[in-house]
């Protein structure tokens, strides 16, 4: 296969994964971004074979960096919606104005090394901007993440490479009379498993953010659902209710949202706290009026804690240590029986499984228990 063919199959793959990626925006509406870098860099390799065909060399040179400058900033901006719901069209547009606004200038198109190095150096900067979005939204634990950043960071030093290696990473004016030979061709093979590499990753990458977003939305909801004051005595109450008559001394673990996490009514790092003191005072307050000896063997509230350690999950359970103060007769000798069943979530933490997060809150609530009954 010659450089020409070769050049013709990447820009109609380029185009297809382009089109299916615009297809998948209704499971991540950040692919649509994605999508529309893939169709910008078909569009170059269109104008770059239209070179061998007789057309104006000059306009297809500007026209097609300024699409392959608009494509890397659109893969930036795909990563912005991801992790900010939200990614303007002008920010995409500075580099190609940039890039048109230098083509004015006849000394500048007639030197082939400056063409070169401010195409490459837009683009470095704006797989750069791609890489920083990616290292910034490094809490989420989506695997595909670290993939991301490691290919924002690869293209960022393939596009400052093309501006040092210039002789050889630029399109020669008889593409059809190259030979396999040529680097060109190596460069292009490359750049076809890069590119379907990097669709399949932005597929994935979607998935895990649309898995995540779903996820997030249920806790809010259930969330939002406890921190009103009227829904908050109902749950209690039917909580209550349903563990009449069991012998499972309280426990509960909470979990607090990292504080990046875009949840309106998560802001305040502390707000995890009040509640937890809340809802203590308040069982607390019905285990001495109504007499009630066990609590029950359901998890009031189950939250995701990221890098949570044994102190951390101590300090919660003295949280509790009102509550368990006003518990009697065989809740005591029921301390070794707590009972923790996830209801409201998966677990969504980086680091230990929720087995072992759950085991570790286990032994650091049931001692919190012990030391409340000496007291």
């Amino acid at each position: 296969m010659d450089i020409a063919s070769l050049m013709a199959f990447l820009s109609a793959t380029c185009a297809l994964q382009g089109g299916l990626l615009l297809s998948l925006r209704i499971v991540e509406p950040g692919l649509r971004w994605f999508g529309l870098a893939y169709l910008a860099c078909a569009a170059a390799m269109v104008l770059s074979l239209a070179r061998a065909s007789g057309a104006p060399p000059i306009l297809t040179i500007v026209a097609s960096n300024a699409l392959l400058i608009w494509s890397f900033a659109c893969v930036w901006q795909a990563l912005r919606y991801f992790d900010e719901g939200r990614a303007p069209l002008w920010p995409t547009l500075v580099g190609s104005a940039v890039w048109l606004a230098a083509c004015t200038n006849d000394m500048f198109l007639a030197s082939l090394q400056a063409r070169v190095a401010l195409s490459a150096w837009l683009c470095a900067a704006y797989a750069i901007l791609t890489a920083r979005q990616a290292w910034i939204g490094r809490h989420e634990p989506l695997p595909s993440r670290r993939v991301a950043l490691a290919v924002a960071i690869a293209f960022a030093a393939a596009s400052l490479t093309r501006a040092a290696f210039s002789r050889y990473f630029t399109f020669p004016a008889d593409i059809a009379a190259q030979s396999t030979a040529h680097p060109l061709w190596y460069l292009l093979v490359l750049s076809l498993v890069l590119l379907t590499g990097a669709s399949l990753l932005a597929v994935a990458l979607a998935y895990e953010r649309d898995a995540a977003r779903r996820l997030r939305s249920a806790l809010a909801a259930s969330i939002g659902a406890l921190t009103s004051v009227h829904d908050f005595e109902m749950w209690a109450d039917r909580l209550l209710s349903s563990a009449a008559g069991d012998r499972h001394p309280m426990g509960m673990l909470v979990m607090r949202l990292d504080r990046r996490t875009t949840l309106s009514n998560w802001r305040d790092s502390q707000s995890d706290y009040r509640l937890v003191r809340r809802l203590g005072g308040w069982l607390a307050e019905r285990v001495e009026r109504d007499g009630v000896v066990g609590l029950f063997g359901d998890t009031a509230i189950v939250w995701l804690l990221p890098r949570t350690d044994q102190a951390e999950l101590r300090r919660l359970a003295d949280d509790m240590r009102t509550a368990c103060l006003f518990m009697k007769g065989g809740a005591a000798t029921a301390s070794s029986g707590i009972v923790m069943r996830v209801g409201l979530a998966c677990s969504t933490q980086t680091g230990p499984s929720l087995g072992a997060l759950l085991a570790r809150a286990n032994a650091a609530l049931l001692q919190g228990t012990h030391d409340a009954f000496k007291c």
